[in-house]
């Protein structure tokens, strides 16, 4: 099936789909050799493919072939993983603790302190009393 070229493609499809294309056409994991389109669109993928099919000397038939076989082969894990439900995967996502989990934790940590320590200055002043700031309070580019 033939895609129109001016179709257009939701942005997260387009850039999965490269990626995908990019790791098999490279044999590594980067960001695609291509701006950010204005539109996604079918031809904007397919410059996409036919730019990493000339760099990398494979077709672009053997590369979509590729990322195809790589889903195919990740399909079962994706199908358990659904079985098991949503708890099952934020267990898993918490346990595996990804680089992403850690800076939305420390960043979620470092604003609950920076809150902690206004509402301690606003029942302080409330109460008329100084509180003192420890000279560590500006740790993790938080300023109060």
């Amino acid at each position: 099936m033939s895609m129109a070229s001016e179709q257009p493609v939701d942005p997260t499809d387009g850039r999965l789909l490269l990626n995908a294309a990019c790791l098999q056409a490279n044999g590594k994991a980067g960001a695609p050799a291509i701006a950010e389109p204005p539109q996604w669109t079918w031809g904007v993928v397919q410059e996409g493919l036919e730019s990493f099919s000339k760099t990398s000397g494979k077709s672009v038939e053997k590369i979509l072939l590729a990322v195809s076989k790589q889903a195919a082969k990740e399909r079962p894990e994706a199908e358990e993983a659904l079985d098991q439900g949503v708890g099952q995967l934020e267990r898993t996502l918490v346990h595996d603790g990804t680089t992403l989990n850690h800076e939305y934790h420390s960043k979620v940590l470092g604003r609950l302190t920076k809150l902690l320590k206004l509402y301690g200055q606003a029942q302080g002043s409330r109460l008329g009393v100084n509180i003192v700031q420890s000279l560590n309070s500006h740790e993790n580019g938080e300023s109060v």
